[in-house]
């Protein structure tokens, strides 16, 4: 429609807007890159944590992750990322 087309800026007015846009009127907050970003980011995260009590209150602890972004940035011509994650831990309680 015009009014999508042509907001009125005088009156600071915006567009009637429909979904889904394929023009951003308020600019996504100022976001200079808006025109790149093409693809939704998805994120996978799977991980494993457990303990052993080696004496009574003394315990040991540990953890690991495994991260992977598709996407990252919301681009889709971003190379995916990935990260492992590794936690240790000691507690003594009395």
């Amino acid at each position: 429609s015009l009014v999508y087309k042509n907001p009125d800026l005088v009156n600071h007015k915006p567009p009637v807007l429909t979904t889904p846009t394929d023009t951003h009127w308020t600019e996504n907050q100022g976001d200079p890159n808006v025109g790149d970003r093409d693809a939704v980011s998805q994120t996978f995260v799977v991980g494993a944590k457990g303990g052993y009590t080696i004496l009574k209150g003394f315990d040991v602890y540990g953890q690991a992750d495994f991260i992977y972004i598709v996407n990252p940035g919301n681009i889709s011509t971003n190379d995916p990322i990935y990260d492992f994650q590794f936690s240790v831990g000691l507690s003594y309680k009395m």
